[in-house]
C-alpha cells in the first residue's frame, strides 16, 4: 500500500494512534514526518534546530507515554551523533546521550545504544526524558554500519536482547578483479573494510 511520496527513507515506527512516524534522509536538513497509516500528505513533526550538528534524523522508534519518540541525530562525523527524544506536540527535542547508532528503549526503563562498537544500556525515565547513572557495557564488538548509523541489535518488550558481533577480521576483504568466468585475476590495494 502506498503511503506517501518522500525523497528517501531512513526508518520509521508505527504509532499507537495508527499513524506512522518516518525519517527522510538526504534532505537539505534533518526532518521527521508523520503520515496516516491509510496514506496521505506527510506532516513535519521535527526539524533540525540551531547549531545542531545532525545532518539527518535516522531510525525513529516509539517511546512509552504520550506522543514521544526516540531517534538518532546522524552526522558524518561519528563523535557528533546523539540520541534525541522528540515529541509530537512540537516541543524542542531533548538530547539524551552520545551514540554512534540508532538506539532502542527497553523496559523497565533503559536506553540501548552503541559507542565505539560497544553496546551500552543506561537508565532512562521515558516520562521525564531524563538519563541517569553511568552506562553499563552489555556487549563488545557489535556490528554497526557507519554509513547509516544502524547497529546489529534489537530488544523485545519482554527484555530479550539479540545482537550480532562484527566478527573482527570477517569484515576485512579484498577488492578483486575477476574474469568473465569468475576466476580471480588480481587485487586492488590492501585488504580492508569496503562498502558497495
Amino acid at each position: 500500500q502506498q503511503l506517501c511520496d518522500i525523497s528517501s527513507f531512513a526508518g520509521g515506527t508505527w504509532l499507537p494512534s495508527g499513524d506512522i512516524l518516518l525519517a527522510q534522509f538526504g534532505s537539505a536538513n534533518a526532518r521527521l514526518f508523520r503520515v496516516a497509516d491509510q496514506g496521505g500528505v506527510p506532516v513535519e513533526v521535527a526539524r533540525q534546530i540551531g547549531n545542531e550538528s545532525a545532518t539527518a534524523y535516522v531510525g525513529p522508534t516509539w517511546l512509552p507515554g504520550a506522543g514521544r519518540f526516540l531517534y538518532l541525530g546522524w552526522s558524518v562525523t561519528m563523535g557528533e551523533r546523539a540520541l534525541y527524544a522528540g515529541s509530537l506536540d512540537g516541543s524542542p527535542p531533548v538530547r539524551l546521550v552520545a551514540s554512534d547508532s540508532v538506539g532502542a528503549y527497553a523496559e523497565p526503563g533503559f536506553l540501548l545504544f552503541v559507542r565505539a562498537s560497544t553496546l551500552f544500556a543506561q537508565r532512562f525515565d521515558a516520562s521525564s526524558l531524563e538519563v541517569s547513572g553511568e552506562p553499563t557495557r552489555v556487549a563488545d564488538d557489535v556490528a554497526i554500519n557507519n554509513l547509516t548509523g544502524r547497529a546489529s541489535f534489537a530488544v523485545s518488550q519482554t527484555g530479550v536482547l539479540a545482537y550480532r558481533t562484527a566478527g573482527g577480521a570477517q569484515n576485512v576483504s579484498d577488492l578483486a578483479w575477476l574474469d568473465r568466468t569468475g576466476k580471480a585475476i588480481g587485487t586492488v590495494g590492501d585488504a580492508r573494510t569496503y562498502y558497495q
